[in-house]
């Protein structure tokens, strides 16, 4: 397989735009948003010479509050990426 073969696709569907605060009062139309982008070169080259993986010091928060409600914040893994790049 080459790389002309394949492609990332990215699909956010959200309940769309909202008025001030955090109601989802008359929020009545999906907002859609598709994305298509080249397919990283650097995926390919770690099928062949493999990733290096460490610990992080810093954990996914696992908020039972949050549990199955789908949503966007990944902050957690902004400071991971951080970390790594330090």
């Amino acid at each position: 397989m080459n790389k002309k073969d394949l492609a990332v696709i990215k699909i956010i569907i959200s309940r769309g735009e909202g008025g001030r605060g955090y109601s989802i009062a008359g929020l009545n139309k999906a907002t859609v948003i598709i994305s298509l982008t080249d397919y990283p070169v650097i995926y390919l080259n770690q099928q062949q010479t493999g990733i290096n993986l460490a610990l992080s010091k810093i954990p996914v928060n696992s908020n039972c509050y949050l549990a199955g409600i789908k949503h966007l914040n990944r902050l957690e893994q902004i400071l991971i990426k951080q970390q790594i790049e330090c």
